[in-house]
């Protein structure tokens, strides 16, 4: 979908659908969301250990809080 104010192109996916998929990946920018990714992953038992610790230790250093 063309969004005219940003001048750019938006994709945005159901519930159903992510909830469907078999793998998921979200960007996320932003030094104030590091706390947010973080708190989401605690809640996230599934994923994968291996790429979850990678990316909690490589942007630790973001967290506020």
């Amino acid at each position: 979908m063309w969004v005219e104010s940003k001048q750019t192109f938006r994709l945005s996916f159901t519930y159903r659908l992510i909830d469907n998929s078999k793998e998921a990946m979200f960007l996320v920018a932003g030094a104030a969301k590091a706390p947010v990714v973080k708190h989401i992953f605690s809640k996230m038992p599934n994923i994968n250990s291996r790429y979850k610790r990678w990316i909690l230790k490589r942007y630790s250093h973001l967290d506020a809080g």
